[in-house]
């Protein structure tokens, strides 16, 4: 079994006694939540636009602005602002708001510059030579060169488990002040996409920064992206405000590459551990965007007339069958149960709402450029009873202890996807 699941996001829709310029500053707001925070938020979110703020700017007679504020609530506190160290959904999607990687996914999850220029890969696959964009402030208002990248970068190589595993003993070295050279210990090729993987993501700090960290983490958070931390009340929010210097990237905004050019002035992410006061609190206004809601809750939700649902990609439900010792190891007791399984109503036992998952035989998102396929979906969601029963006649063992077996099996599947 392998369905890709789906996240889901409300949108609230505007009153319709709501006045021209209300309309305005609302559409704003949505705009604001379906390509700034969506992207960034790897949970289940809900988002309500319509009760978001706004307050005029303080300044001379002849200033209109507006501030416009958006405020989520999120189900956990973070425990770090440090991607290198921290594998943890919060800490990233809050994260990517603040700092940026040599490398990012765009929305096909192919590898783009984003404070990299561009980079060549030597003859044996070994070296990559990364041009560096010039001009890049950081938070602090100093510019982005060689020396931070190198510290950031093998500090991350040091510290992310991910990046032991897949290139471990790799070394980031200064060619010049807008040029970096890595070198890798086996050619490989995917590296590019180890640098732009998006968990736990390789962000890149002045050098004073890394220089101060601790073992608990570095002590202040500089990056060069959209936003910067305003402030951090532990157990409460996380404020972020616009980093008015932002410098983005070339291009088009696709995914996390691109032009991500902030909108709203202030995100506030507050910590609300509670599942029923995130979900009052889009309702009632006081958030815009609530994560981590129970599916179970969708369809009361769907059917609330001022929200919207936008269901959006988020991970996969898995049946893995032990090929080593039992009757699974026999070929034709897994084949027989490959051809019996109803993934249809497997997954409608469990999510209840067909809008809530996406039956696909593949392991990775469909949509990938680099891992989706259609491989093996032949096999996938056969639904064939009899086709079954001949495959256990095959089998090595008996059909009655097949048939024991498969019955045990689908009780310890329902006894852990209801835990």
């Amino acid at each position: 079994l392998n369905a890709y699941l789906l996240t889901l996001i409300i949108i609230a829709q505007q009153s319709s006694d709501t006045t021209g310029e209300k309309e305005k500053e609302n559409l704003m707001k949505k705009k604001i939540v379906s390509a700034l925070l969506c992207v960034a938020m790897i949970a289940t979110m809900v988002t309500g636009c319509g009760g978001s703020k706004s307050s005029s700017t303080s300044g001379n007679a002849d200033s209109t602005a507006k501030q416009f504020e958006i405020n989520a609530a999120i189900a956990a506190n973070p425990p770090a602002l440090d991607p290198h160290t921290v594998n943890a959904n919060v800490t990233g999607a809050i994260g990517i708001h603040i700092y940026e990687a040599l490398f990012q996914m765009d929305e096909n999850y192919e590898p783009q510059p984003v404070l990299a220029e561009s980079y060549e890969m030597s003859d044996d696959g070994k070296e990559y030579t990364i041009k560096l964009r010039q001009g890049v402030k950081f938070h602090n208002g100093d510019e982005m060169k060689a020396d931070d990248v190198v510290a950031s970068m093998n500090r991350w190589m040091e510290l992310s488990p991910k990046a032991k595993t897949l290139i471990g003993g790799s070394v980031f070295e200064k060619v010049d002040d807008y040029t970096v050279k890595l070198t890798v210990n086996e050619p490989s090729s995917d590296i590019i996409m180890v640098l732009a993987s998006p968990i736990q993501f390789a962000a890149i700090y002045p050098k004073s920064v890394v220089d101060s960290a601790s073992d608990e983490g570095v002590k202040e958070y500089i990056g060069t992206g959209p936003y910067k931390v305003a402030e951090w009340k532990q157990d409460q929010y996380v404020k972020l405000e616009k980093n008015e210097d932002y410098q983005p990237a070339k291009g088009k905004s696709s995914g996390l590459a691109g032009a991500k050019n902030a909108q709203a002035d202030t995100i506030t992410f507050n910590i609300v551990t509670d599942t029923a006061t995130r979900i009052a609190g889009v309702q009632n206004g006081q958030y815009d965007i609530a994560e981590d809601i129970p599916a179970d809750q969708y369809k009361d939700l769907a059917a609330d007339k001022n929200l919207t649902m936008d269901v959006r990609s988020g991970g996969t439900l898995n049946l893995f069958l032990n090929t080593t010792e039992g009757v699974m190891a026999d070929e034709k007791v897994r084949q027989a149960a490959l051809a019996a399984l109803n993934c249809d109503d497997i997954l409608m036992a469990s999510y209840g709402d067909a809008d809530l998952y996406k039956l696909n035989a593949g392991w990775c998102n469909p949509d990938d450029a680099q891992w989706g396929t259609e491989a093996g979906s032949e096999y996938y969601n056969q639904n064939d009873v009899e086709k079954a029963k001949k495959l256990l006649k095959k089998a090595s063992g008996t059909e009655k202890d097949c048939a024991r077996s498969f019955s045990y099996a689908a009780i310890q599947y329902k006894f852990i996807e209801y835990q």
